[in-house]
């Protein structure tokens, strides 16, 4: 299988190992020459080029993973097209947003709405995509230590990627594994629009100043979980998987 990444030097994209494709002023960064020291085809590109360019770039390419990152969502749409030309097999776009409806209350959360219009792109031009929807990444809360002392690394995604696109099963899907790895049925409560959008209206109707937060600690809340996390109270993300790779 053919894979191609767009992002490859990120956060996200160095935990698979792809064929890169890279802006074209950066070929002697760091992060690309890590890249071509472990073997990984690096090809320079202009994401924002026409849409035909684009395809040529991908022809015979399988398979097409987006790690851009939240601030480049919308440089996707075009993206999509050219994939869809170039016949590529499977889309996986970036999804580095909340898992939550994209209207209503949530309205201001640009980043959720161009998530979600690159989705709704994908499904509209008929292009085959996998769907791993992550969220925000809650490990960006709280900066480095220089003692390292809450490092945490996350080796398995690009192992977990690779099995998700090498199943037929996930094409055409939007990936939850929740149910699956907990062998439990996730109870649904279902409740009407009339009481969504009565409840919607009354929590616009009423807002509190901002001093009355500290009634709730609600300011306080991050300076607790800084605590917990210094006191080792706090489990950071995929530390079990860690401890039992050891």
């Amino acid at each position: 299988m053919k894979v191609a990444i767009l992002g490859a030097t990120g956060e996200t994209g160095t935990s698979i190992e792809v064929t890169a494709l890279i802006r074209k002023s950066s070929p002697k960064n760091p992060e690309v020459l890590a890249l071509q020291a472990k073997g990984i085809k690096v090809v320079p590109a202009d994401l924002s080029a026409p849409e035909d360019e684009l395809s040529r770039l991908l022809h015979g390419i399988d398979t097409v993973i987006s790690a851009i990152g939240a601030a480049g969502l919308m440089t996707q749409i075009p993206i999509v097209n050219a994939t869809k030309a170039a016949g590529v097999k499977r889309f996986l776009p970036c999804c580095f947003a909340p898992v939550m409806p994209p209207q209503g209350i949530l309205r201001l959360r640009e980043t959720l709405r161009k998530k979600e219009q690159v989705i709704n792109h994908i499904t509209k031009v008929h292009l085959p995509y996998t769907i791993i929807d992550i969220g925000f990444w809650y490990q960006l809360m709280l900066p480095r230590l220089p003692s390292g002392r809450i490092d945490y690394a996350l080796p398995d995604i690009g192992r977990w990627v690779a099995r998700i696109i090498a199943d037929p099963r996930t094409l055409n899907k939007m990936v939850f594994a929740y149910n699956t790895a907990s062998g439990e049925e996730v109870d649904r409560n279902y409740v009407s629009v009339a009481t969504i959008k009565a409840g919607v209206g009354k929590a616009e109707a009423f807002t509190p100043p901002a001093d009355s937060f500290n009634y709730f600690e609600v300011v306080t809340t991050p300076e607790a979980y800084c605590q917990e996390v210094l006191s080792g109270k706090v489990m950071t993300i995929y530390q079990r998987l860690v401890s039992a790779a050891q």
